[in-house]
């Protein structure tokens, strides 16, 4: 489809839904969106098929909702598991041959991003976020603490 930008105003692209500067490099909360299969993306040696999943993962920092891609090769069953641990969803198990990625999309996850420089295509030169680790949640947030019977801060 071609579009002629030209017969519209700059309001009929709509407000952006997601802020375009990178996240920060550390360790943050956020929901996957989509995961998308994406046949033949990568192949190589190693993954002849090419295979991936792309999975997209909101966060908010600062008040502002940004987006971050991950894409993983089916081969990388490793990393497919350590996502579904994070997700707490049942990642893929050795003989299965089919895994619904699809479990993973509105999982709250905690991820350690960082970026990088896009070498290639359109974007290339612009900084942007990548996710380097999917984390177990923190403890704090996972287990509430203790509160003492006497009413102060100190767990017994």
């Amino acid at each position: 489809m071609k579009i002629d930008w030209s017969k519209f105003s700059d309001e009929s692209a709509g407000p952006a839904v997601h802020d375009r500067t990178p996240l920060s490099p550390g360790q943050h909360w956020g929901v996957i969106h989509t995961v998308q299969e994406k046949p033949e993306w990568r192949i190589d040696s190693r993954n002849p098929s090419g295979d991936c999943i792309s999975i997209w993962v909101d966060v908010t920092e600062n008040g502002q909702k940004k987006r971050v891609f991950s894409t993983i090769a089916s081969n990388w069953t490793a990393k497919l598991i350590e996502v579904a641990e994070c997700a707490g969803v049942p990642g893929p198990q050795r003989g299965q041959t089919d895994w619904d990625e699809q479990e993973l999309v509105g999982c709250k996850v905690f991820v350690e991003t960082n970026t990088y420089i896009q070498q290639k295509g359109k974007d290339a030169g612009q900084e942007k976020a990548s996710i380097e680790k999917w984390l177990p949640a923190p403890r704090a947030e996972a287990k509430p603490r203790p509160v003492s019977k006497h009413g102060d801060d100190i767990p017994f």
